[in-house]
């Protein structure tokens, strides 16, 4: 699954789903990806323009951490799953 919020410079909010994604210059953008493809990373990594370090750490586990690269932020989160036995 992907999703992509981006909030421009004068506030305006827009949402989508799947993509295609466009980064917009100005304001910011959240990418939210679950369980991406090769192709999918492919685009990702182009479109954020990511050396091949940071592609690969968007499919390695990671610790979680906050990396600050050339013109980005890269968030590396872990997400909760809850079921009958336990929080994951």
């Amino acid at each position: 699954m992907r999703r992509m919020v981006q909030i421009a410079a004068d506030g305006t909010r827009t949402a989508c789903e799947g993509g295609p994604f466009q980064i917009a210059d100005g304001g910011w953008t959240w990418l939210d990806v679950t369980d991406p493809d090769e192709d999918e990373l492919d685009e990702i990594a182009r479109i954020l323009g990511l050396d091949r370090v940071a592609r690969e750490d968007l499919i390695e586990n990671q610790f979680p951490r906050v990396d600050l690269l050339d013109n980005h932020w890269l968030l590396v989160l872990d997400g909760l799953a809850l079921d009958d036995q336990a929080i994951r």
